[in-house]
């Protein structure tokens, strides 16, 4: 476990392939999360190791589209000298960075390969089933989410730890929301809110907060909602997860707008443009920048149309 991350290592206590994986996706994918620790093989394999660190690297500073690579350089390899504990590393790592950049088609057969390889060698399988229900979750398949979520608790093979557990309830929380069933969702927040480690853990609170954030939204509750999402970026961006602050930027600034707060709404979405424009995202730059150029325009705000515009020109 990466030392970033190392405040989760106590209460969530995963299994060793797939924590970091998991922690990353659920704040966002941020730099500072290496991917999974890669067990130490009977047989060391130079040619994986050096394919495995190089997208550890990539992956830690945020560039996905080389982890990839790396990701899927050390999968052949891994089938080439049919290593199961490679197999396994190297899908589930692969998987994470690909549901990272929204390709969830392409993840979920390397999440059914991880599941099978660590079935073979009789290891828990609730890393893999967790994140296949954050991958269906992310996709719009509400159902398939529920499913992995209920496989999780249910499979005898799973052998889920407390920390699936919380994990699986943030999930199920936003199913909820999804759903506007706001009992069923604030049951999960209030589950999670007796979490021990909740007041020393700030991307569990990070993801409390967003999850509050989205329950006010859905019950038109903006001023709440506001208020949850900016605490999200502010512990975002103490725990230095800054690839996931774009998204957030963007969160609050929907509710700023939903409450009528037009300049702090502007401000916001342009934040996030500008953050978009810089982790390499040009569309989600120049959509971002849109919002913030027509939340300007209605609370007059010359500046942030002034550079909104600067993004959006060719």
């Amino acid at each position: 476990m990466n030392s970033h991350n190392g405040l989760y290592t106590s209460f969530l206590n995963l299994s060793p392939f797939f924590l970091a994986v998991l922690l990353c996706i659920a704040a966002g994918l941020g730099p500072g999360c290496a991917g999974p620790k890669m067990n130490k093989p009977a047989v060391e394999d130079s040619t994986y190791t050096q394919y495995y660190t190089g997208a550890r690297n990539a992956f830690s500073q945020g560039r996905l589209e080389e982890a990839v690579d790396y990701y899927t350089l050390a999968r052949k390899r891994a089938l080439k000298t049919a290593r199961s504990d490679a197999i396994a590393n190297s899908a589930v790592s692969l998987a994470a960075c690909l549901i990272g950049l929204g390709q969830y088609d392409r993840a979920r057969p390397l999440l059914t390969e991880a599941c099978l390889e660590l079935v073979r060698q009789g290891l828990p399988i609730a890393d893999v089933l967790l994140l296949r229900a954050k991958a269906d979750y992310l996709a719009g398949n509400l159902a398939d989410a529920q499913g992995a979520l209920y496989q999780l608790k249910t499979d005898k093979r799973s052998r889920p730890t407390a920390g699936h557990m919380i994990q699986a309830d943030f999930i199920a929380g936003r199913i909820a929301c999804d759903r506007q069933d706001w009992c069923a969702a604030t049951a999960m927040i209030e589950k999670i809110q007796a979490c021990p480690t909740l007041p020393t853990d700030k991307l569990l609170q990070a993801r409390l907060a967003s999850l509050k954030g989205h329950l006010a939204m859905g019950k038109s509750i903006h001023g709440t909602a506001a208020r949850m999402f900016e605490q999200q970026v502010d512990l975002l961006r103490e725990s230095r997860q800054f690839r996931a602050l774009g998204p957030a930027l963007a969160r609050a600034a929907d509710a700023h707008i939903a409450d009528n707060q037009f300049d702090l709404g502007a401000d916001r979405f342009y934040q996030a443009a500008r953050m978009a424009e810089e982790w390499g995202d040009v569309n989600g730059a120049r959509r971002l920048a849109q919002r913030a150029l027509d939340a300007a325009v209605k609370a007059d705000n010359p500046d942030i149309e002034l550079l909104s515009r600067s993004i959006l020109m060719p």
